[in-house]
């Protein structure tokens, strides 16, 4: 009986392979952060845009700028010029999870 022997890859050619793989993830993963960041940065922008018309909302109804972020949502019942909520979807948290105030 002749014994079979199993083929597979050396040693050599697998650190090649990981080498070649780490070059290339090297390569592609600064430009991949760098395009992730810059589309937080454009929907913070964007976020901060809503709030901005929103305040402006506020206080064209009520005639100055509420005190805190949470009165462009909350009826404050003693302004019958309120006509909010002034966000949809409430008061957003920054791209990053933080929150604006």
């Amino acid at each position: 009986m002749r014994a079979t022997r199993l083929n597979g890859f050396t040693l050599i050619e697998l650190l090649v392979v990981m080498a070649i793989i780490a070059m290339l993830a090297a390569l592609v993963g600064p430009t991949l952060f760098d395009k992730l960041g810059g589309s937080k940065q454009k929907a913070a922008a964007a976020q901060l845009s809503m709030i901005e018309s929103a305040l402006d909302s506020y206080r064209l109804d009520v005639g100055k700028y509420p005190r805190n972020l949470e009165d462009l949502n909350e009826d404050p019942r003693s302004n019958p010029a309120w006509s909010g909520p002034y966000l949809k979807k409430g008061i957003p948290m920054d791209p990053w999870g933080n929150s604006y105030l």
